[in-house]
């Protein structure tokens, strides 16, 4: 008789006893701010941490012929220390990273991630604050090389400016989508 209510005290103090169940969300519940009744303007839709959260999973005879034949996986883009982030057309996430002098692409509509600013004259010394400009392009502020880079949207270098003498550390940047 003891050996049940043994086990139905494990089952509670682990959160699968009625308690549990009453503080378990519900699977449609919306975290939004502000909250009902008011708009929502601010949604989560999601988590983002490396390349693995939006690539196509590869199959498991894939995954074993890469293993026989001696191959590696690509490297993963992860995300150590995130600074900022910017949404770009095409569920396309630009973020900067504290851990790595570059620009993280997530291309979701693609299912890959790449690194941006691999073409920039003198390379990113610490990119901080992102933009979007109007066209797509990206801006990013590097507070290494005091300036401020400019991409296109298909993520290719375009100009910079600022200097050590105009800017001295920039962090962030605003464009205005008007002019």
């Amino acid at each position: 008789m003891r050996a049940p209510v043994a086990g139905w005290c494990l089952l509670l103090a682990l959160g699968g006893g009625p308690a549990g169940l009453a503080a378990q969300r519900p699977a449609s519940h919306e975290i939004s701010w502000p909250p009902a009744p008011e708009t929502a303007r601010i949604r989560f839709i999601g988590s983002l941490s490396s390349e693995s959260d939006i690539s196509r999973r590869e199959s498991f005879l894939r995954r074993l012929g890469r293993w026989l034949s001696g191959g590696r996986g690509t490297a993963l883009y992860t995300l150590q220390r995130p600074f900022d982030v910017v949404v770009g057309p095409g569920e396309r996430f630009y973020l900067t990273n504290g851990s790595v002098p570059r620009v993280i692409v997530f291309d979701k509509g693609a299912h890959k991630a790449r690194f941006l600013g691999d073409d920039v004259p003198g390379g990113l010394g610490k990119p901080m604050g992102l933009g979007l400009g109007p066209a797509g392009e990206v801006y990013v502020a590097d507070a290494g090389q005091h300036r401020v880079l400019v991409f296109d949207s298909a993520g290719h270098y375009q100009r910079a400016f600022g200097g050590a003498t105009e800017l001295l550390n920039p962090v962030d940047v605003a464009v205005d989508g008007d002019r």
